[in-house]
């Protein structure tokens, strides 16, 4: 516990102009990234059937485009949480405290998403119940359990 709150017995400061643009720079960004991901997938999309030689293996695309994207969206969801650990607050976080962070987050995210499908897709009669707005009372759902 003492490595997590070490930063609050030093005394950091930041001008104010930084701590106002840092959010809006991070936000572009991140921005950046998604639409990279999303460049990503689509070429991915574009070689579906394909069949890929790397080295002396052959990968067909249309099997591994699923765990790939799943495998990089787990992998830059981790590296997105090291960001908000490294970059957000006015203390020194390492690296390495941040990657065990966001990687244990990431891995509690993934099983509560699965969770969660899994209950809206079997047991919830949510569409059932609210019809049209099951969208929104679910999203709404998942937001709180994300802050939860």
């Amino acid at each position: 516990m003492a490595t997590i709150f070490f930063h609050r017995v030093k005394i950091h400061r930041r001008h104010f102009l930084v701590s106002a643009i840092i959010p809006y720079c991070y936000i572009f960004l991140v921005g950046i990234g998604i639409l990279l991901i999303t460049i990503i997938s689509s070429v991915l999309g574009l070689y579906k059937g394909e069949i890929v030689t790397i080295f002396i293996w052959q990968l067909e695309i249309d099997h591994m485009t699923g765990k790939l994207l799943y495998g990089l969206g787990i992998v830059g969801l981790t590296f997105l949480l090291a960001s908000f650990y490294m970059v957000m607050p006015v203390g020194k976080i390492s690296f390495r405290h941040a990657m065990i962070g966001s990687f244990c987050v990431a891995v509690a995210w993934e099983v509560t998403r699965h969770v969660m499908v899994w209950y809206f897709s079997t047991l919830s009669m949510v569409s059932v119940i609210y019809g049209s707005l099951t969208t929104a009372i679910v999203a709404l759902l998942f937001l709180e359990v994300g802050a939860i």
